[in-house]
């Protein structure tokens, strides 16, 4: 058993693809498959089911794969104490970042200040999904295997709208009752996208989208020039809407952020940190939901 071998196994666990891996680590695929036989021939288990034309870690896929990515980690903290000072952190956290991104890049920020030697890798496309993260903060499972998941913050989400808006006056404001409305919505990649289209959906209607832009700027903009409503929710991001938007309740849905990762006891010691670092940070942010008709900071 190859410390190499090892290393394809933990990644084709959490891509779920030999394909995936076989470019990550610029191999033929064919070499993924024979490695991953090998290993289960030595096993004696089988370490990967096919389900509906794709592979998934079975039982014991995962039983090993948490031991085995569990002992990687060791190597490389090991790897990483032999060049550190032993009074510092220090060390490389590597996060895919999907939802209330300007919330983690503050206590990135804060975190590095108190510990300088700590270093990030850090994605927030959906595109770099697969890979091998010590935390994912996001409002749905990653198709990564991690055995905890924390809740960080439970956000209503409401509809924002001009307030000259013919429905900003009308109380008890349904989903329903903008079906025939322009929407301005985030990408096709983003979360209240993927909510907006399921909420839409369960009420029986497809939403009209008739601006669609990555960037909050351009998006509140077009709210304030009156263009269309957007499904948001009450942000942690301090840069507030113009007077002229409104907040307006659509009924009991919410957005919730979880952060995925391993358990504390596979974490290395500046890891643990961060996810204690993060879990205060928004702690602090949590605040009761909206009221029905409010002004509020940019999603």
């Amino acid at each position: 058993m190859e410390l190499l071998q090892l290393k394809y196994f933990c990644d084709a666990a959490q891509t779920q693809n030999f394909s995936k891996t076989a470019e990550k680590y610029r191999v033929p695929p064919s070499n993924i498959s024979q490695i991953i036989r090998r290993l289960e021939n030595e096993l004696g288990v089988k370490l990967f089911a096919r389900e509906a034309n794709r592979l998934v870690l079975n039982e014991q896929g995962k039983l090993f794969y948490r031991k085995i990515k569990s002992a990687l980690s060791l190597i490389e903290e090991a790897k990483e104490d032999m060049s550190a000072d032993n009074d510092t952190f220090q060390g490389t956290i590597k996060l895919l970042i999907r939802s209330n991104r300007w919330l983690v890049s503050s206590c990135i920020s804060k975190f590095k200040e108190k510990y300088p030697l700590a270093h990030f890798r850090i994605h927030h496309s959906t595109l770099k999904e697969y890979g091998d993260y010590d935390f994912v903060i996001s409002d749905i499972k990653p198709h990564q295997t991690y055995d905890q998941k924390i809740l960080l913050i439970k956000q209503p989400l409401m509809i924002a709208m001009h307030k000259n808006h013919p429905l900003a006056s009308k109380p008890d404001l349904t989903l329903a009752d903008l079906s025939q409305e322009e929407f301005i919505a985030a990408k096709d990649d983003a979360s209240l996208y993927r909510a907006l289209i399921q909420l839409c959906a369960q009420q029986g209607f497809v939403p009209n989208i008739t601006i669609q832009s990555e960037d909050p700027n351009y998006i509140r903009a077009y709210l304030n020039m009156g263009l269309g409503v957007s499904l948001l929710c009450p942000s942690t991001h301090p840069k507030k809407y113009p007077e002229s938007i409104i907040l307006k309740s659509i009924g009991e849905y919410y957005r919730e952020t979880y952060v995925f990762c391993e358990r504390k006891s596979y974490l290395s010691p500046v890891k643990q940190c961060f996810l204690e670092d993060l879990i205060q940070t928004f702690e602090k942010k949590a605040s009761p939901v909206a009221s029905p008709e409010t002004k509020t900071n940019e999603s």
